[in-house]
């Protein structure tokens, strides 16, 4: 396992760990993703999906569309009393989640 940090890839690793920040430039050309290639990830683990992966224009959205052969699963954690409304996604935990 890997954490990738400062935009270097290792391509020699079988798990990876990232934050979107450490992943893109804002510029096509020079994102560090766009290193591997779109099918080289089987699991993307999006944690805190939440807070933005969710949203059209989201710079993590851009990078789900690109890895968009590889199973995503979004974490998130809220409140029962109000559930967020994402109308992109289409599985929701909201029926696993205890009543607190």
């Amino acid at each position: 396992m890997t954490k990738i940090t400062r935009k270097r890839i290792d391509k020699s690793y079988e798990v990876y760990l990232a934050l979107y920040q450490g992943l893109t430039n804002y510029d096509e050309d020079a994102d560090a993703y766009r290193e591997f290639s779109p099918d080289f990830f089987d699991l993307i683990i999006i944690d805190e999906c939440h807070r933005g992966s969710a949203a059209a224009d989201s710079a993590w959205r851009e990078i789900l569309q690109y890895f968009n052969n590889a199973t995503h699963i979004g974490l998130y954690c809220h409140s029962l009393k109000k559930p967020p409304i994402y109308p992109t996604w289409t599985i929701s935990a909201i029926p696993f989640i205890p009543t607190p």
